[in-house]
């Protein structure tokens, strides 16, 4: 097959993507198309309509034997813009980090679909720094999240997990709430340890605490993300009800110099603001995609507010979040936020309340039995409660009591983290049932819902006899 794609009626697939008729390939059937180019097209539709198809239905709707499907995925390498394109695929797009995580160690990955035993990929530190916010959804005001400083995890414990995660192969660390992480002083070392381990580091703040004594170090992170919940100094008091009327200037502040030091250094940090998008705020959506432009920060998150939080919109409300969206990415497609990446995602299926389970993912597009999440991304909360899922941490995502999903603690547990995962992965040989969490009435996010439907993917693919390096994906992250 040659280097070529239907464009315009010639052919030429070159450089160039393919053109698009409302999201499908098309072709000019006056002109003779090689039968496996045929074959590329038709995978390449199928994918962009549903990316976490199983190579096995795949093989089954397009009426393709395993073989052909296979030479279909090797011609496809041969084609970056094709890859390209599909990459920019929204359902795709909500899971970059899962499978740069995934992909970034295939041995690894190989592992866990095997079922055996392996460190978690992600490990999720709540923290207790102190935060003058009072934001409306946090749970730790809405929970009663408890303030025993007394027995939380200290410096020293810190450093030994990550010591510890280091040695078995982690890949990545968040640092979130709790509370502040870039205030908690037990905390803060661990950060900096982590990051000169070259483990993949994610701080979650609120901003203010990017100060410039504290800047030089979180810079060598792998992402920023900075909780932000108005466009200016009023509607940001109102949603985070701080005490200090001038936060909201004093964060923009921070954020320009941070921005300003990523440039002056070359740092390869990604750098990005996230807004949880309910009734107080959902009308600045417009307005926070201009302010992540202006402040030059590479990524804007919007997210629907989601678990036991969640506040119900109208359908109007709905109604106009969808035009504000449509909105946004029309202008996005035209150029006009530059290289601002906006990281819309799947999360506003959340927003209707019979669909707060992903549906897009692990409800309709597979049903599945079983939790892949658990294997890859473990939380601690700040007392050293160890849960088999970064999102059963907070409290306010289930019902239920979260004692019931603990898995050890860090202090009772001399053997480690790591022993107490493996532990509670011999205890479910099969897999973490779903059934579980839907009966405590958890909500699955973004990162949980697209793990399970990637890692579905990939295992059912296996089976079939597709190894991961055939995987169309794979060598868009720098897999060997």
């Amino acid at each position: 097959m040659g280097e070529y794609f239907l464009r315009d009626g010639r052919i030429d697939l070159g450089h160039k993507a393919p053109p698009m008729v409302q999201g499908k390939f098309y072709r000019d059937s006056s002109n003779p198309v090689p039968i496996l180019q045929q074959r590329v097209i038709a995978v390449a539709n199928a994918l962009l309509n549903n990316p976490f198809l199983s190579s096995s239905d795949l093989a089954l709707e397009l009426g393709l034997s395993r073989e052909q499907l296979a030479d279909a995925y090797v011609a496809m390498q041969r084609y970056p813009a094709l890859l390209d394109l599909m990459r920019t695929h929204p359902q795709v797009l909500t899971s970059l980090k899962i499978q740069d995580i995934l992909f970034k160690n295939p041995a690894n990955l190989a592992r866990i679909l095997q079922g055996e035993e392996t460190a978690p990929l992600i490990v999720e530190f709540h923290t207790l720094g102190p935060c003058g916010n009072q934001c409306r959804h946090c749970y730790n005001i809405r929970h009663g999240y408890q303030y025993d400083r007394s027995a939380t995890l200290k410096k020293e414990d810190y450093l030994a997990l990550i010591a510890e995660l280091t040695t078995a192969g982690t890949q990545s660390i968040n640092f979130s709430g709790g509370l502040e992480p870039l205030s908690d002083r037990q905390a803060l070392p661990a950060i900096e340890r982590a990051i000169q381990n070259g483990l993949g580091v994610t701080i979650f703040t609120t901003g203010l605490h990017l100060t410039r004594k504290i800047r030089p170090m979180v810079i060598e992170a792998e992402r920023i993300r900075i909780s932000m919940y108005g466009t200016n100094a009023d509607n940001y008091l109102h949603f985070a009800r701080c005490r200090n009327s001038n936060t909201f200037n004093a964060i923009i502040k921070n954020i320009r110099e941070t921005v300003a030091l990523k440039q002056k250094t070359g740092s390869k940090v990604s750098i990005g603001i996230c807004m949880i998008v309910v009734k107080d705020n959902f009308r600045e959506l417009k307005a926070m995609v201009e302010l992540a432009y202006d402040l030059g920060v590479d990524t804007v998150v919007i997210r629907a507010q989601f678990g036991k939080n969640i506040q119900n919109f109208t359908q109007d409300e709905l109604d106009e979040i969808a035009r504000m969206l449509a909105q946004i990415q029309a202008k996005e497609s035209q150029g006009q936020y530059g290289n601002l990446f906006i990281d819309i995602g799947e999360s506003f299926y959340f927003l209707s309340e019979q669909n707060r389970f992903h549906p897009q993912t692990i409800i309709s597009a597979k049903p599945l039995s079983t939790c892949y999440a658990t294997r890859l991304k473990i939380g601690l909360d700040p007392w050293g409660h160890i849960f088999p899922c970064a999102l059963i941490t907070q409290p306010g995502v289930n019902q239920g009591n979260l004692s019931t999903f603990m898995i050890g603690m860090v202090k009772e547990n001399p053997a480690g983290i790591i022993s107490a995962h493996q532990a509670f992965l011999r205890s479910y040989p099969t897999g973490f049932p779903i059934s579980f969490c839907r009966d405590a009435g958890i909500i699955c996010n973004d990162f949980e819902g697209n793990t399970n439907a990637w890692v579905a993917k990939f295992s059912e693919d296996l089976s079939f006899g597709i190894p991961l390096e055939q995987q169309p994906f794979f060598h868009l992250y720098g897999a060997e």
